[in-house]
């Protein structure tokens, strides 16, 4: 719902580390929940997640994630991508939100859920 409970963000960021989970809690309203990571691990998350009480919760989706490209031999030098070299992090705007996506270019996840506007300028 809004996600306010310092008890169970403590409770989600132990169980996405014990899982090795990556991935964001965005405290407020509304609360945004994303992890990946192996099927059996999310799967555990989801089903701690739900089993915590809750005024309100809506699971969007459980789907296997593209695998990541390759890494470019090429490349001379790629910038850090902040937010998103930690494994579970918490986000303050919708905003952080899509630039969180977009960098692992997984935008449409929560802007097919309507979040956020695939208007908005999100590089910034």
């Amino acid at each position: 719902h809004h996600l306010v409970s310092p008890e169970k963000r403590k409770s989600m960021q132990k169980w996405a580390s014990d899982l090795s989970l990556r991935g964001f809690a965005r405290v407020g309203h509304p609360g945004v929940i994303y992890c990946e990571g192996e099927e059996a691990d999310v799967e555990e998350f989801v089903l701690n997640v739900k089993a915590m009480q809750w005024l309100k919760l809506h699971l969007w989706f459980v789907e296997p994630a593209p695998a990541p490209p390759a890494p470019n031999p090429n490349a001379m030098f790629r910038p850090e991508v902040p937010g998103t070299n930690k494994r579970w992090i918490e986000l303050d705007t919708i905003g952080d939100i899509l630039r969180y996506m977009q960098r692992l270019g997984r935008e449409e996840f929560v802007l097919d859920v309507g979040l956020g506007s695939a208007r908005k300028n999100v590089n910034s």
